[in-house]
This record gives structure tokens, sequence and C-alpha cells, in this order.
């Protein structure tokens, strides 16, 4: 069963406001839907505000069940504007009556339908898209896009900057890769000087090996994924060298 909000808009008599909500609890007893709150039309005045106020922010609803079209609009473009917008929102705009009419717009009702929730669907699909679009755009321009921050390293408002009490191990680390020493020789160096892992363990090859092939990343430049190219980062560089 669908999770449905009543909307009666603005009325100034009684009669028309009980015969308003009587027309959407019919519609939704007839339509397998659940009336779970009415939208107070002295705080949402209007259809817009509906769709675009902050009614559905964390709100799972199927629907927004209104008795007819001017309860939203006399205009068919505003009508279907806001129903864009709701089911955007992953919601609808449903009208009570068995007939959504709008002079002169008859055969074109059912293609704005179609079109609408063509639109929606191909929106909603292309949202990973966008998103890793962003992340590749910013990448590019060297900044952080999320994740755990290299040691060394901390997340401060979206941002990397230095973990001073990390960046000495890093040096370290790197220190004797510079002089040659071995992976293996460089791990049983940190532990005996009682260096330790973000997690407070002792070193192992493979944390070391991370830290040793990610040298441009210290050096202050940025790559998105395994393949990416590097480019000049925002973070502040530790291996200055």
């Amino acid at each position: 069963m669908k999770r449905v909000y009543g909307y009666i808009g603005l009325t100034k008599r009684k009669l028309d406001a009980d015969k308003r909500k009587e027309a959407v609890v019919d519609y939704c007893r007839n339509h397998e839907m659940e009336v779970i709150g009415w939208i107070d039309p002295a705080e949402y005045v209007d259809m817009g505000k509906v769709a675009y106020g902050s009614l559905l922010n964390g709100r799972k609803v199927d629907a927004i069940v209104i008795p007819d079209v001017s309860v939203a609009s006399g205009n068919v473009y505003e009508f279907y504007a806001y129903k864009a917008v709701l089911k955007r929102r992953h919601s609808d705009l449903v009208v009570a009556t068995d007939e959504v009419v709008f002079p002169g717009h008859g055969l074109y009702l059912k293609l704005f339908d179609e079109l609408i929730d063509t639109m929606c669907r191909i929106d909603v699909e292309n949202d990973p898209i966008r998103t890793n679009y962003g992340r590749i755009d910013k990448a590019v321009r060297g900044a952080y896009i999320g994740g755990r921050a290299p040691m060394g390293y901390k997340v401060e408002d979206g941002r990397l900057v230095l973990n001073a009490a990390e960046v000495p191990v890093v040096e370290f680390i790197f220190d004797r890769k510079r002089t040659g020493k071995t992976m293996l020789g460089t791990v049983g160096e940190l532990n005996a000087k009682g260096y330790r892992t973000r997690n407070g363990k002792t070193f192992v090859i493979s944390t070391v090996q991370s830290i040793w092939n990610n040298e441009m990343f210290y050096r202050g430049y940025y790559r998105y994924g395994k393949d990416g190219e590097w480019v000049p980062g925002q973070h502040e560089a530790i291996l200055k060298y």
C-alpha cells in the first residue's frame, strides 16, 4: 500500500474543506493508498511550497494527493512542473478526480506524464555518473575526494592537512628508502624505535610498502585511481627534498 499525504489547499469555508478532504479519502481508499498525514495549508499555502519546500526532506512519501487540479494550479505547465519536482524527489502528485482536465490540452496529458516519468528516471539513473564526473574533476584539480587519509595526514573541513604525530613516521620510512634500506629492514627499525601504526599496531611489510609506493603523493601530487595521472595536489608535501 502506498503511503501518501493529503493536501486540500486553502479554502475559506469549512464545508468546502470537508468536501475536499472527503474526495481525497475516498480516492485513497479505492486506490490502495494510506493517508499518513495532512499537509497544513496555513504553513504550505500553495503547491509550490509543498513541492520545493522541506516537507519531504527525509520522508518516504509515495504521493501528494489533492482533490482537484485547482488546488495545485490552473496552468497545465505549472501543474506538470510541480509533478516533475515531486517525482524527482521520489514522490508524485495525484489528483483525486477521475479526469485531470486542462482546456485545450487533453491530447497532451498522457504524453506529459510519460515524458516526466522518462526524464525523472534518466535523471535518477545519471546521478552516480554525475557524482563520478564530479569526483574526477575534483581529482584533476588535485583536490582530496574522500576516503581514508594516508598516514601523515588527516581530514579537516574536507581537506587533507598534515598529521603532526604521523609525519615523523613517514619521514623515517622515506629516509630509510633513500639510503637503500630494504622494506623488511625498515619494518624492523620502525618497531625497534617504538613507532606504531595509526591503529596502534606494530608495522608489517605491507604497511610500509603502501607508504613506500605512494611517494608521489608524499611529494605533493594527487591522482584518481591506480591508473590516474599524477597532478599537483592541494595538500602540503611531506617530502620536500
